[in-house]
């Protein structure tokens, strides 16, 4: 009886493995297969949208005069090994060879020619990140009556002379002012952050706004061009400084690592009062922290006070004693509840 029991048990198993194995095989091939459908997606909208989305990341590094061979090959290198895996899954399941010797061969050197062209392009590319250039100008602050200095974030859309012309700005929008207060919009998520500002003490009482650019390229001379290719908004009107929330490539640019570095220098004893949204933007201070000192998780400004060694965080001491005493009396009325 053990014996046959085993016996069925073992023909049970082998059965119902291949079953097993056969279900693993169409899950690999369903899910190789709506990979390729979607390579293939995305194929048709890059080459349909063209140059509209060079101005995203990682797009905006890609050279336009090869642009074109770079996606199919990529589109190549995916799309192949997904093709043989789906052939060669559908021959396990179902026992028919679909993939002929000649087929295979084709596929094998135009997926070789791919790889081949991609890496060529990618060591292009690769190549005008070689050098790295900067160059650095200073801009003097008007110091305020009052010694305080507002930080805000630009919210003023700029647009480009093919962006005015294609919007039909002078018609439609003449005498207003376009705005751009959306963080979380697409243009800079798929941006790479290229603004960092610091705030550091002025040994002198001239406040100073130092800008330094930096860029990378293929030589020295190509990295400065790239850095002039760039344009930083920064404003002053009275004690109110307004920094844009990213560095502006020219039309057409290519992304080669740009990048902006603020240095605010300001004078002792300074208050400086900054917007939230700026948070994402200063390298050296945190707003959430302050805030979280101050019990004031939720507040839209963050007040500082320039002191010897930096930046300090402007502590309501007022505020702090009347929330402690508050907690205080709620622990003693819930004690005194307790002992009656």
């Amino acid at each position: 009886f053990v014996g046959d029991f085993f016996d069925h048990f073992s023909s049970f198993l082998a059965g119902a493995g291949k079953v097993f194995l056969k279900l693993i095989g169409i899950l690999i091939m369903l899910t190789c297969f709506g990979f390729l459908i979607a390579a293939i997606i995305g194929l048709a909208f890059i080459t349909a949208a063209g140059h509209d989305v060079f101005h995203l990341f990682p797009f905006s590094i890609i050279n336009y005069s090869y642009s074109d061979v770079i996606y199919f090959s990529a589109f190549t290198v995916i799309a192949i090994p997904l093709l043989v895996i789906v052939l060669l899954t559908l021959r396990s399941v179902f026992y028919r060879s679909v993939l002929g010797k000649s087929t295979s061969y084709t596929l094998l050197i135009l997926w070789i020619v791919a790889v081949s062209l991609l890496g060529y392009y990618a060591s292009k590319i690769a190549g005008d990140f070689k050098e790295s250039e900067s160059f650095s100008q200073t801009i003097n602050i008007k110091k305020p009556v009052n010694n305080t200095y507002y930080l805000k974030l630009n919210d003023i859309k700029y647009l480009s002379k093919e962006d005015s012309v294609r919007l039909d700005i002078n018609d439609r929008f003449k005498g207003k002012i376009i705005l751009n207060d959306n963080d979380d919009d697409d243009d800079m998520q798929n941006k790479p952050k290229n603004v960092f500002i610091h705030i550091e003490r002025s040994d002198v009482a001239q406040p100073v706004l130092i800008e330094e650019f930096s860029s990378r390229g293929s030589s020295d001379r190509n990295a400065l061009a790239n850095i002039r290719n760039t344009t930083y908004y920064f404003n002053q009107k009275d004690s109110v400084l307004t920094f844009d929330k990213e560095l502006k490539l020219a039309s057409h640019g290519l992304w080669r690592k740009q990048e902006v570095k603020l240095t605010l220098k300001l004078p002792m004893n300074a208050k400086v009062v900054i917007d939230k949204k700026l948070e994402r933007y200063l390298e050296n201070i945190s707003l959430y922290d302050c805030n979280r000192d101050n019990k004031k998780e939720d507040a839209q400004t963050t007040t500082f006070t320039m002191a010897e060694n930096g930046l300090q965080c402007k502590v309501d001491t007022l505020l702090l004693i009347k929330t402690d005493t508050t907690l205080i009396r709620t622990d003693t009325t819930q004690f005194n509840t307790t002992n009656q």
